[in-house]
C-alpha cells in the first residue's frame, strides 16, 4: 500500500484509534511524536496571470536582445549603436574648421560664408568620450532658404536615426562615387562611401536629386 493510502486511512479513524495507530506506527518506524499534517492545497494560478506572466517574460526577452544584440551584428570591428549607448555633445565650430584644426581627411558642405544658421554636434559612447559615434551639422542656407542636414559615421559604425538612408533608395553616381538617394514632396535624402566614411544627407526640399547631386559634386575634392 502506498504512503498516501496509509495516510488516508489513518486519518479516517476517530480521534482515540487514529492516536494508536499513529503510537504503533511511530514505535515501529521511529517517526516523531505529532503525525504529520496534511499540507493545505496550493490554488493554481488562474490561466490568465500565468499568460501574463508568459507574455511579461517574452517581452523582457525581446527588449534585452533588442539592447545587447545591436553591438554585436557586423563582421569584423563592425557595430550598430542605438540611444541607450551613445549620447550627443555641442561643438563649438563648424564641421569645416573643426575637421581641419584635427587633421580629419572628412568632407562637409561649405555653406558658412552664407549660412543664417550653423547647429554642430557629435554622438559618442556614454562610457567614452573619444569615442565617436557621428558628427552632425545642420546649415540653414541664407540664400536659398534651404536647411540641409549632413551626418558623418566611419564605415564600421551604423546609427539607428540613420538607417532610415538605407530604405527605399534608388542609385545614382557623382562623379566615381556611388549614391543611394530618395525623395519625397517634403524632403529628400542621400548616403554615399566615400574614402572609409560614410555621409548622410538630408535636404528639406522635395523632389530634389539634381540639387542634391550638385551638393555631393562641391563636397567631394
Amino acid at each position: 500500500m502506498k504512503d498516501y493510502e496509509i495516510h488516508k486511512l489513518i486519518e479516517q479513524q476517530n480521534p482515540e484509534e487514529k492516536e494508536r495507530l499513529w503510537q504503533r506506527i511511530k514505535a515501529e518506524l521511529d517517526l516523531p511524536d505529532s503525525p504529520p499534517t496534511t499540507p493545505a492545497p496550493v490554488a493554481a494560478k488562474p490561466k490568465v496571470w500565468r499568460r501574463w506572466t508568459a507574455i511579461a517574460a517574452a517581452l523582457v526577452c525581446v527588449i534585452t536582445l533588442s539592447i545587447v544584440l545591436p553591438l554585436t551584428l557586423g563582421g569584423e570591428n563592425e557595430r550598430y549603436c542605438d540611444f541607450e549607448h551613445y549620447t550627443t555633445a555641442s561643438l563649438e565650430q563648424n564641421l569645416g574648421d573643426y575637421f581641419s584644426s584635427n587633421n580629419k581627411d572628412l568632407l562637409s558642405v561649405d555653406w558658412y560664408d552664407i549660412a543664417e544658421e550653423v547647429k554642430t554636434e557629435y554622438g559618442h559612447m556614454k562610457e567614452n568620450k573619444n569615442d565617436i559615434v557621428f558628427f552632425g551639422e545642420t546649415i540653414l542656407n541664407g540664400e536659398t532658404g534651404e536647411s540641409l542636414t549632413l551626418y558623418v559615421t566611419d564605415n564600421k559604425t551604423r546609427v539607428d536615426i540613420l538607417e532610415d538612408y538605407y530604405n527605399d533608395c534608388n542609385s545614382t553616381k557623382v562623379r566615381d562615387v556611388t549614391v543611394q538617394y530618395k525623395s519625397d514632396r517634403l524632403s529628400s535624402q542621400a548616403v554615399f562611401n566615400y574614402r572609409n566614411n560614410i555621409y548622410y544627407l538630408e535636404l528639406d526640399v522635395g523632389n530634389a536629386q539634381e540639387r542634391l547631386t550638385e551638393i555631393i559634386e562641391s563636397m567631394l575634392p
